[in-house]
């Protein structure tokens, strides 16, 4: 998509975040790119703002679903292979 040439663009930074361990041993890094929200004017750069946030009762309506209408080893099969992944 092209930016419009009466427009900025905006910008983006990194943040990056370090968990640690009660024992105070690293255990994960974390990293997010997020955009500089602060630079954009109401009325000009946006008329409302939305964000879509899923709650946790509502994956698991979806889940539920997704087994009641799939054969328990498709189910299965894809959970092992979601496991495989982390």
């Amino acid at each position: 998509m092209e930016k419009p040439n009466d427009k900025e663009a905006i910008g983006v930074k990194w943040v990056y975040k370090v968990k640690h361990n009660p024992d105070g041993s690293v255990q994960k890094n974390k990293v997010r790119l997020i955009a500089k929200g602060y630079a954009q004017q109401p009325g000009v750069d946006y008329e409302e703002t939305f964000s879509p946030v899923a709650r946790l009762g509502t994956i698991r309506a979806l889940i539920s679903l997704a087994a009641c209408h799939t054969p328990i080893f498709d189910l299965r099969s894809y959970i092992h292979t979601l496991s495989d992944r982390e």
